[in-house]
């Protein structure tokens, strides 16, 4: 193939730049099911045996799924931190992108809208999990989708893929819904 002329001509200094686009991973990911026993407080409600079941089911699929993630952030609340220990025992995930935002427990969407426009996600981090509660998460994930109405059951992952050049300026003109995965249907996928 011959190259048009001005081609041939460029100056050894010119440097061509090619730039790689990574889409990002936004896992939306409800506690697992919780006790409903007697406690003094809501935010010491623990897993139920139940929830431990869902995460038996659904972390390993998101293993397979995602293969790594490159940080976690979840409410102080004892279920949502029970949920992200198991579910980090199938992930390699260094110490400092584990996050605890005790402003996530019982937060409304526009908190978790927030934690991303300020920027609290390292620029190079391709995939991230947000473990949090209802109604607040769902209402994240719709008004990031916009095209339907979810909510969330405990356990169950919203992965979103976005075409954002930064994790705050996320929004639903750039970002699509993979999927949503309940540890009920996992056995079917």
């Amino acid at each position: 193939m011959l190259l048009p002329f001005h081609f041939l001509f460029l100056p050894l200094t010119y440097s061509f730049y090619i730039t790689t686009f990574t889409m990002k991973k936004l896992v939306l990911l409800r506690h697992a099911n919780a006790e409903n026993g007697n406690y003094h407080r809501d935010i010491e409600r623990i897993l139920s045996i139940q929830g431990l079941d869902e995460l038996k089911l659904i972390a390993p699929f998101l293993k397979k799924k995602l293969n790594t993630i490159d940080e976690i952030h979840f409410s102080g609340a004892s279920r949502t931190v029970q949920t992200t220990n198991v579910f980090l025992q199938y992930f390699d995930v260094s110490e400092t992108t584990i996050n605890k935002v005790d402003s996530f427990y019982n937060a409304e969407y526009d908190v978790y809208q927030d934690f991303l426009k300020e920027n609290n996600i390292k620029p190079e981090s391709k995939t991230v999990v947000i473990v949090g509660h209802n109604p607040g998460i769902s209402q994240f994930l719709n008004t990031i989708i916009q095209d339907q109405f979810y909510s969330l059951t405990t356990c169950t992952a919203a992965i979103l893929v976005s075409a954002a050049n930064s994790w705050a300026e996320i929004n639903s003109k750039n970002t699509t819904l993979e999927g949503i995965y309940e540890p009920s249907e996992i056995s079917n996928l």
